[in-house]
């Protein structure tokens, strides 16, 4: 299941199906995950500690295996 997620986190797009003029998200839809992540984390409030993306969390669960 993790490498399924994983795989689709790659190459998977932020799109949730049907359009939506009205959302108040700052992330735009239909473009890459690794792009959404990206802009996501950019915008978060820290310390400026580095984070773990997604898929390296989940890279590091599967060699935990």
């Amino acid at each position: 299941m993790l490498i399924t997620l994983r795989d689709w986190w790659k190459t998977g797009v932020n799109d949730i199906g049907t359009p939506r003029p009205d959302t108040i998200s700052p992330i735009p839809e239909g473009i890459a995950l690794l792009e959404a992540e990206r802009i996501a984390r950019e915008r978060e409030p820290g310390d400026g500690s580095p984070q773990k993306s997604v898929v390296e969390q989940i890279e590091r669960a599967l060699a935990g295996q």
